[in-house]
């Protein structure tokens, strides 16, 4: 059981998934599985109900239940995975199975038995016992963590944490400029038509622009509190909502047109119409999230490219928007994010240079940190990812990648002007080190707008802390990133324009 779902989850193959609901569904409904869930030495054991518990198989049959469930969207088949798994644990964790403190030989569990037939390693504790006990009940932890979403507005902003922006935007003029120029794309935003469903070649057009709108107008109504704007990203969400599809066969699209529209259901959530409320859900769970168990579709999650940062991180938002109707199927797509997203991160190892090139971090990186920080906002937590190695490094990537005339160093299919990055502002804040901003600081400083930048309200949460005046040039000179594509980035000044 246990093999068959890591090879499911290492190689996505339908086969092994199937094979391995063969056998927890043999195991769950074999007649000689106790009533506590903690198997016999064997099935046919010829001495049952006297034959010897194997606490070893109960702990590895526990773990892989519990992520096999993460892999069925089906209520009815995963619940009994789960149910099964938490009565492994709960007699496990009883004094039947758990050895006191300093007995046991400092084993945990009791009662394992690796070949009774062989006469060994009968009725003993076990390393492995013990390594998938402690397996399981973390995982299990992490279930019971994932309940506790709390009420709407829950991403990225709280309700009441807007007084901290304002605060950052009276105290800083740069602050300031930003958040105008917002508020004044906003109100060119409210007299367009709504979006449109429009295919160029195989792509459906819009998705970022769509986000765009929603999440300035969303911003908006919470920084000012005019209706208007709630208003006007109502409707754009009422007819993105009526879209015959958002273009399963381009992933991409899906994507961004979940994230949009969840941004929006979860920011204006009390300020929607009943009724748009319940079209716009339906909207994110039947033309987004239910795209992504299709395996022709969601080909992204075996994909070690920005595809997969992009649409892990955009299926995740939509699951957190929709959250408490369908809270199985979230819990699902968070987990199979934290399970799949490392593949396309490993490519940050071992330094932070990026493969794709300056541009296409900001892609993939963006929807990256807005993952990140959404599931820190809520649990406390990213389940390690931003951990991975390289990750953390990869904002003096881009901080050394933009050099004196404000272009940046272009290999791969990357433009040449460098900009305005709101997830370096992340980055600073969790990091504690402002230096990566040098060159964000003279961004903001400029005067330009950066209005066609989607993310532009999430550089005012990830900012809300910083003031640009303390800012200061990074101390090194060179930076060196190894991995799949090697660069050295050196300059004699970060002061000297010349």
């Amino acid at each position: 059981l246990y093999g068959f779902v890591v090879m499911y989850r290492e190689t996505k193959e339908n086969r092994y998934l199937q094979q391995a609901r063969n056998i927890a569904n043999f195991i769950l409904g074999h007649p000689n599985l106790p009533a506590d869930k903690i198997p016999y030495w064997d099935f046919n054991a010829p001495d049952i109900p006297n034959a010897r518990r194997d606490a070893s198989a109960g702990a590895i049959t526990a773990s892989a239940l519990i992520e096999l469930s993460a892999y069925v969207i089906d209520v009815t088949v995963r619940m009994p995975y789960l149910e099964t798994a938490e009565t492994q644990l709960r007699t496990l964790s009883s004094p039947e199975y758990l050895a006191q403190k300093g007995t046991n030989g400092n084993f945990i569990l009791k009662h394992s038995v690796g070949s009774l037939p062989g006469n060994s390693e009968v009725d003993v504790p076990l390393p492995y016992a013990d390594h998938y006990f402690v397996e399981a009940l973390l995982r299990y932890q992490a279930l019971l963590r994932e309940k506790d979403i709390g009420p709407h507005p829950r991403i990225l902003m709280f309700a009441g944490e807007e007084e901290q922006i304002k605060a950052n935007i009276a105290a800083d003029p740069a602050w300031n400029k930003i958040h105008q120029s917002i508020i004044e794309e906003c109100n060119n935003i409210v007299p367009l038509p709504v979006s449109q469903r429009v295919m160029q070649g195989v792509r459906l057009t819009g998705a970022g622009e769509a986000l765009r709108r929603i999440f300035y107008l969303s911003y908006a109504y919470r920084m000012t509190g005019q209706k208007k704007y709630a208003e006007r990203a109502e409707n754009e969400m009422l007819a993105i909502s009526a879209f015959s599809d958002w273009n399963p066969m381009h992933f991409l699209s899906v994507a961004g047109m979940t994230m949009a529209l969840s941004i929006g259901y979860d920011w204006l959530y009390d300020q929607l119409q009943p009724a748009s409320r319940e079209k716009i859900r339906m909207a994110i769970i039947s033309k987004g999230l239910d795209a992504s168990f299709y395996p022709v579709d969601a080909y992204f999650l075996s994909q070690p490219s920005n595809w997969n940062q992009v649409c892990n991180a955009c299926m995740v938002y939509g699951a957190l928007a929709v959250y408490e109707d369908i809270p199985e199927v979230s819990k699902m797509i968070i987990r199979r994010a934290v399970e799949t997203l490392p593949l396309a991160m490993k490519q940050y190892s071992p330094d932070g240079a990026y493969p794709e090139g300056f541009g296409y971090w900001d892609y993939g990186t963006s929807n990256t940190v807005m993952l990140l920080s959404a599931m820190e906002k809520i649990w406390k937590t990213d389940y390690g990812l931003s951990q991975m190695p390289g990750f953390m490094n990869s904002a003096g990537y881009i901080a050394n990648m933009i050099g004196p005339t404000g272009f940046c160093f272009n290999y791969s299919d990357s433009g040449l002007s460098g900009s305005l990055f709101p997830t370096m502002f992340w980055f600073a804040t969790k990091s504690k080190d402002v230096s990566v901003l040098w060159d964000q600081r003279k961004y903001m400083e400029s005067g330009k707008k950066f209005t066609g930048n989607g993310l532009l309200p999430a550089l005012m949460i990830w900012g809300s802390g910083i003031r640009l005046a303390g800012i200061e040039a990074p101390k090194e000179k060179m930076w060196v990133g190894n991995g799949v594509t090697p660069v050295s980035l050196m300059r004699t000044s970060w002061t000297d324009p010349n």
